[in-house]
């Protein structure tokens, strides 16, 4: 038996977790390109021989930290993305919606304190991926595709191109709320230190303000 399988034998859960939670540490502070397999690999405390057994290459790392963020945050924004559906059409439904979409990866980032897998996020969506990455952005569509659905649904008139840019700037508000530069510079407090339901809240108020100008949803 090789020196990995005795260690997986031993340790089945635990080598793979601290390889995820440190990869999520390094992708997230210096992006895919710029990550070093060997220091994380390092803050792991393991070797290369375990990261290819449980991942097969930084790429195949890399992907496993995306699905481990997505596996985290999928099955309850769904879940909410059902029950706000049921709430009237108009700006009711727009504002449900878009908490439901905002509300897990808030959770996870400030709720949970896994600030990781928040800046992970912000690299994801600066980085332009490789074709072994593609995939981890077909993994995000999904939750996208609902959420802009559902603002199909408060206005129907809208195109496809004013729908997706509307879906784009939510998520850029999403991802970067978290760790809003201006709070600390002014307050002198970090805003991934705020509270989360307030965090939520004022991110909230301002996507939908800013959607419901753009999408031409208004009140009666």
């Amino acid at each position: 038996m090789s020196n990995v399988s005795k260690l997986q034998k031993r340790e089945p859960d635990g080598t793979k977790s601290r390889i995820l939670t440190a990869a999520a540490k390094h992708f997230g502070a210096y992006g895919f390109e710029g990550a070093s397999l060997r220091n994380i690999l390092a803050d792991a405390e393991t070797n290369v021989a375990a990261a290819n057994y449980h991942f097969g290459s930084k790429a195949g790392l890399y992907r496993a930290v995306i699905v481990e963020y997505f596996n985290r945050t999928r099955a309850h924004r769904l879940g909410l993305f059902d029950e706000a559906e049921l709430s009237p059409p108009g700006l009711p439904r727009l504002y449900a919606l878009t908490r439901a979409f905002m509300r897990p990866h808030f959770e996870l980032v400030i709720g949970e304190g896994e600030h990781s897998y928040g800046r992970l996020l912000i690299k994801l969506l600066a980085e332009t991926p490789s074709a072994d990455l593609q995939e981890v952005v077909d993994g995000i569509r999904p939750s996208q595709t609902r959420y802009l659905e559902g603002l199909r649904a408060c206005q129907p008139h809208a195109s496809d191109e004013l729908l997706a840019t509307g879906v784009g700037l939510v998520i850029a508000a999403l991802v970067h709320a978290p760790f809003n530069p201006s709070l600390y510079m002014f307050t002198g407090r970090p805003s991934c230190d705020q509270d989360l339901e307030s965090l939520l809240d004022s991110t909230v108020s301002f996507a939908v303000g800013g959607l419901s100008n753009l999408l031409g949803i208004h009140t009666d």
